[in-house]
């Protein structure tokens, strides 16, 4: 709604949508309007004319019945204040929308955590469930407890000297030496396998070294275990944990002594970078590439080939510094 006047006569203004019909002025002919503003709740007065309106904001000045333009003057402004309650509601909508956005987010990372463990849990009880040799290297309630617990294998370390049982003896049996594999000290490094609970007891599946060959037995546990995804990190009063960065850490000094015994060695061998060179040695007969011996030392860009006479004797020297399997082989004394 708009406000208007009559530039000619000043009557009171009207309010009307649209400019009202300009026939009966009473200052002759018709009336001459003009837009004064949008119908609000601020009142202005001309100090000329002395109209008064009610305008949204100032109304405008041109043609002032009394000449020239309106002077207007604001004389109060009754203009709604916001309520306080909407404003509140305006507060609490924007605090729900970021308390929305934040579950959102937590939300999300909830699913994605779980979804993590999901695929971990489903890629090892696969795993696990393809590795057959857990049966017959221990037994079937072992290959199915792997299955349902997703084992991970690691690294352990006995608390104490332990027995290696053969397979899991009955309780009368648990010293009868026909079921002890071996009588392992502390400090031994074993490899955890898994494990299986009996009533009243468990038994960990492990693996160790022994005469160069790989020993596969069972450790005592004299109280049930509660069931145990992925690692099984301690056993408090048989084994702790044996962290992988230790066991990287012995490898690479392992390798170290490899190198060092072998540049110190009357061996006979070449590392060859030139690729002419190359294909001669790979078809020499008095020259063998050794499969292990590049990824050792600084000679990773090179080919290095071991004179024949002189293979069993590295082979030896290797195996001796480098083998993986030095960690877990049964020892009488362990030193830290």
């Amino acid at each position: 709604m708009k406000v208007w006047q009559c530039k000619k006569c000043g009557n009171l203004p009207i309010k009307s949508q649209s400019m009202p019909i300009p026939a009966s002025c009473p200052s002759g002919d018709g009336h001459i309007w003009r837009e004064l503003g949008t119908v609000g709740h601020k009142s202005y007065s001309c100090a000329k004319c002395g109209t008064q309106v009610v305008t949204k904001s100032t109304p405008f000045p041109q043609d002032c019945p009394s000449g020239g333009s309106h002077t207007w003057r604001l004389l109060a402004d009754n203009t709604p204040k916001a309520n306080s309650s909407s404003k509140s509601s305006s507060k609490s909508s924007g605090s729900s929308r970021s308390g929305s956005t934040k579950d959102l987010l937590v939300g999300i990372g909830v699913i994605l955590v779980a979804a993590f463990f999901v695929l971990k849990f489903v890629f090892f009880s696969g795993a696990n469930m393809l590795n057959l040799a857990t049966i017959y290297r221990y037994d079937f309630g072992t290959y199915f407890n792997n299955i349902i617990t997703a084992h991970q294998n690691s690294y352990i370390m006995l608390t104490g000297e332990e027995y290696i049982y053969r397979k899991i003896p009955q309780m009368r049996d648990i010293n009868n030496i026909d079921y002890i594999l071996a009588a392992a000290p502390k400090g031994q490094v074993l490899k955890n396998k898994g494990y299986r609970t009996k009533t009243g007891s468990s038994w960990v599946a492990v693996k160790f070294y022994q005469d160069n060959k790989a020993r596969y037995g069972y450790l005592y546990v004299p109280y049930k275990m509660g069931y145990s995804a992925f690692k099984i990190d301690s056993v408090s009063g048989i084994f702790t944990s044996y962290a992988e960065a230790r066991i990287n850490e012995i490898e690479k000094q392992n390798r170290s002594k490899l190198i060092q015994t072998i540049n110190t060695s009357d061996l006979d061998f070449i590392t060859i970078e030139d690729s002419a060179a190359l294909q001669a040695f790979e078809e020499s007969d008095n020259y063998k590439k050794y499969r292990d011996i590049a990824k050792y030392g600084n000679w990773g860009v090179y080919k290095v080939f071991m004179h024949k006479n002189d293979m069993k004797e590295f082979k030896k020297i290797h195996n001796e510094h480098s083998n993986p399997k030095l960690i877990i082989t049964l020892r009488d004394t362990i030193s830290e």
